[in-house]
């Protein structure tokens, strides 16, 4: 049997559906119902991307992603943690999660805030 990198990762990483115990996008809205989840293979391993049904176009508490991970970390002996980078969605995350993600170690919780700008060029 031959694995290329993608199958090797998938059989290391974490099963996707044991490992989000709760999600929510906005206030009461589960993810199902907000967007959906995706598999994106990188050099760190497989990464899973949530892209909204609709563009955000508000921010604030109730405005927010919320993610209640279950790190099995007696499967993981080397790591702890996860690795997370809010991106646009036009942007490749591959190359980005390296250098632009945050760490969430294990046990741990994580706020992150952002404001939203729109910028517009002139003609």
């Amino acid at each position: 049997m031959v694995l290329d990198t993608a199958d090797v990762w998938r059989r290391a990483s974490h099963n996707f559906s044991e490992l989000i115990q709760q999600c929510y996008f906005g206030r009461n809205v589960t993810c199902e119902r907000a967007g959906e989840w995706s598999e994106i293979v990188t050099e760190m391993g497989i990464c899973q991307t949530f892209q909204t049904n609709e563009p955000v176009k508000t921010s604030g508490h109730f405005n927010h992603l919320y993610l209640v991970l279950n790190d099995k970390q007696k499967k993981f002996k080397n790591e702890e943690g996860f690795r997370v980078l809010i991106h646009d969605p036009g942007d490749d995350p591959r190359l980005m999660v390296r250098t632009h993600g945050s760490s969430i170690i294990q046990r741990h919780g994580r706020d992150v805030r952002m404001v939203l700008k729109e910028v517009r060029g002139q003609p």
